[in-house]
């Protein structure tokens, strides 16, 4: 149905809506999707990588409590970039679990305390689930975000000072600079 009003939906690169009024009460439901070629494209341009290959996500999706859900899967594929030293190619296979649970409303104490290892997203739960968002989420946070061919590695800049004690003083390398411009 298209929008009325003057604000355009963003762009979905990959999309796979699951109707929550059609998932099941009482058993999960499993699902496996892999996006189209087109859909691989545009991850491709999102994500700016060279290749994107071999996406494929799959899971259960079942009740939790009286009307939420929870996710459970596996999100795969194989992703080639350029090193961000050398512009060669770098390739990245991503095999990253996946749980998500959809609640009817998120209430927090008045003191919030994250556990660093707890790896269960919270999310509102709308009258869809879209898969391929999802995927298209994880995807975001486990592609390199500075990808690196082996033994490619910065060069230095400049000469670093160290002190008597072996420590790197990086701003006596400005030490030329200020002496020019104290000398006009």
């Amino acid at each position: 149905m298209p929008r009325t009003d003057n604000h355009p939906s963003p762009p979905v690169e990959f999309s796979r809506p699951i109707e929550v009024s059609r998932l099941k009460g009482t058993v999960g439901q499993d699902f496996a999707i892999k996006p189209d070629a087109q859909e691989t494209a545009n991850l491709t341009a999102l994500f700016k990588a060279s290749k994107l290959s071999k996406v494929q996500f799959n899971g259960t999706i079942r009740p939790f409590g009286n009307s939420e859900w929870e996710l459970d899967g596996q999100l795969g594929a194989t992703i080639v970039q350029p090193c961000v030293v050398t512009l060669a190619p770098v390739t990245t296979r991503i095999d990253t679990k996946v749980h998500r649970l959809f609640v009817r409303e998120i209430q927090l104490p008045d003191e919030v305390e994250i556990a660093p290892d707890d790896d269960v997203d919270l999310e509102l739960l709308g009258s869809t689930i879209d898969l391929g968002i999802i995927a298209t989420e994880e995807l975001a946070l486990s592609i390199p975000e500075y990808p690196r061919a082996d033994g490619a590695e910065l060069a230095r800049v400049y000469d670093t000072a160290t002190d008597d004690a072996g420590q790197i003083r990086p701003f006596d390398a400005l030490k030329p600079l200020r002496d020019r411009l104290s000398d006009s």
